[in-house]
Order: structure tokens, then C-alpha cells, then sequence
């Protein structure tokens, strides 16, 4: 018994170590720590063969955001481009500013561009340039993932970009609203987590960019949600935002229905999944989408991969109960 004990509390204070980020203050978007990024030259010259000694990188980059809401963006610039400029459509008013190392481009609420062409100059170098794309559901074509987790659009930065449904129609009329199908549909299209993720990547991210290769146009679409996003780094609000922004996204492509699977693991962890849990049901009831609980897949011993050790994928047991409980689902 004492061994037991042993093992769980190293399981606990392995996992909680990096658990599921708590939700930020009011207008904080985008994730908890920012990836870096290397600027590249649109049209490489004589003075691609100076020396760069210092990387352009990313201080805050949001990975989702409302449409018609502020949104901050800081890059910290290399050691090549002193002089930053920041264009976007005629109707958007940019502020930026430099100072302490570090470029802060304002977007304001009153609109939110298509893209921002960030440019950088300085004495003897080719100029950097660096394309952040605002992508609505829909419009999510070419998206991709790099090592480091973020989302890319063609050589652009990739930022989500949606309406806020909850400030169109006020919540409470939803009861009155048709709620979607309880009974379970076959769906033709399965979007799981993509294997062999990497520390840092996440699997809803990863997701969101394997669904545009996809043709869902009349079918139905059953979305593995992964224990592994609480790990991401993310805030709340940011995974939210993503998984509202996947299911916008999936309905604006014309799939029939999209059904979430929530996330599960061991009991140990129930308190690190219980957020995503409420998020991903707050999600369906904003997008009219269905829900597969998955509750009863917390037993331990669906998890054991050896007596008094419990892993963090489901065992064969857990496997087969996990495929009974979705069978109504899958074609």
C-alpha cells in the first residue's frame, strides 16, 4: 500500500506541474508563453550574407481572438531591423509603438484586418518582413502547425479570428432554441488528436489545422477531444475561444453536425480535465453541437499498465470500454 501511495503522489505532482492554465483576467488572449519565430526577407539581396545575432521573435503573439475586440500584439525585434511600420487595410487604425526592445502593435476594437504586413529596416541589411493573418471559420485553408505549436497561413502568422456569439443574442433565449439531436448519429469523419506530438504542441491546434484538409461538406464530424491540452500552456479563454472558433469553422463548411468528445483520463487527474470538460459543454450549447461525456472511462483500472502504476493512456480494457461507449457514434 505504501508503494501505491508512493507512485500516486508522484503522479499527481508530475502532472500538476504543468497543469491546465487558469483563465486570465479580463482581455487577455493567446497563450501562456509565446513561440519565437525567425523574420524571413521577401526578396533576399546582397544583404542577406550580413550577420543576424539576434533572432526576431515573438514576446506575444495571440493565438485566438473576437472579432471587434483589442487586440495586443509585442515583437522583439533582432539585432538587423531597428525601424518597425505596421500596415493594414485603409479602415484599421494600427498603433505601434517602440521602446525597452520591444514593438507593440495595437488593433483596435473598432475593426479587425484581414492581415498586417510588419516591416522592419535598419543600415545595411535586407528589410524583415513578417504577415499576420486574421483567419475566420471558414476561411482556414492552408492553415498549419510548426514544432512550437503555432499556426501558420502560407509564410504568415496565424491568429483565429471569430464573432463573439454570446453578445448577438443574449443566452437565456438558447432554452427556447431546438437543442441538437441527443440520440447518437453515426458520423463519417473522426478528428483525433494527431500522434506523436511534441512537448508544447497542441493537439486541439494540431486539430484545427488537420480539419481544413478535410472535405466535410454534409457529414458529420466526431472531434476526440485530448487530455494532453491541459498541458498546452493555453488559458482558458484561448481554448475555448480555438474549439469555438474549430466548430464555427466546421459549420461554416458545411458540415451536417459536429459532436465533441470530452476529454478523459484517470480520477487522479478529474480535476485538471474538469475545466476543459466545462468549456468544451459550454462550447456545444453556444454552437448547438453535441457532447459524448466520458465519465465512466475514469476508473482506474482502465488506466493501470501494471499493478499500482497508472498510466496516462487508456489500457485494453480501457480501450474496448472507450469503443463501446462511442459505437453509437461511428459508422
Amino acid at each position: 500500500m505504501g508503494a501505491y501511495r508512493s507512485l500516486v503522489i508522484a503522479f499527481v505532482a508530475t502532472t500538476a506541474a504543468a497543469a491546465f492554465a487558469a483563465e486570465p483576467s479580463a482581455g487577455a488572449t493567446g497563450p501562456a508563453a509565446s513561440a519565437a519565430g525567425t523574420a524571413a526577407a521577401d526578396e533576399p539581396g546582397s544583404g542577406a550574407n550580413q550577420p543576424v545575432l539576434v533572432e526576431t521573435a515573438w514576446d506575444w503573439l495571440p493565438v485566438a481572438g473576437y472579432e471587434r475586440e483589442s487586440l495586443e500584439l509585442a515583437l522583439r525585434p533582432g539585432s538587423a531591423a531597428a525601424d518597425w511600420s505596421a500596415d493594414a487595410e485603409p479602415e484599421v487604425s494600427l498603433a505601434i509603438t517602440n521602446g525597452d526592445g520591444v514593438v507593440r502593435i495595437t488593433i483596435p476594437a473598432t475593426a479587425t484586418p484581414q492581415r498586417i504586413q510588419l516591416s522592419g529596416s535598419a543600415r545595411d541589411h535586407d528589410p524583415e518582413r513578417l504577415g499576420i493573418a486574421f483567419v475566420r471559420p471558414g476561411d482556414g485553408a492552408g492553415l498549419s502547425m510548426d514544432p512550437l505549436g503555432r499556426l501558420h497561413r502560407g509564410r504568415d502568422w496565424a491568429v483565429l479570428v471569430l464573432p463573439r456569439i454570446e453578445a448577438i443574442a443574449d443566452r437565456r433565449w438558447a432554452m427556447l432554441l431546438p437543442r441538437p439531436g441527443a440520440h447518437p448519429e453515426p458520423c463519417a469523419i473522426e478528428l483525433a488528436p494527431p500522434s506523436g506530438l511534441g512537448d508544447g504542441q497542441p493537439p486541439l491546434a494540431a486539430q484545427i489545422a488537420a480539419a481544413q484538409t478535410v472535405d466535410v461538406q454534409g457529414q458529420a464530424v466526431l472531434i476526440h477531444l485530448a487530455a494532453a491540452d491541459r498541458l498546452s500552456g493555453w488559458s482558458q479563454r484561448t481554448w475555448r475561444q480555438s474549439l469555438a472558433w474549430l466548430a464555427a469553422d466546421l459549420a461554416a463548411r458545411g458540415a451536417r453536425r459536429v459532436v465533441l468528445v470530452e476529454p478523459c483520463g484517470p480520477g487522479l487527474i478529474d480535476s485538471q480535465l474538469a475545466p476543459l470538460r466545462r468549456l468544451a459543454r459550454d462550447v456545444a450549447s453556444a454552437y448547438r453541437v453535441s457532447t459524448v461525456e466520458t465519465g465512466s472511462l475514469q476508473d482506474d483500472r482502465y488506466w493501470l499498465v501494471s499493478p499500482g502504476v497508472l498510466g496516462l493512456s487508456l489500457n485494453t480494457d480501457g480501450a474496448a470500454a472507450r469503443d463501446r461507449l462511442l459505437a453509437p457514434w461511428r459508422r
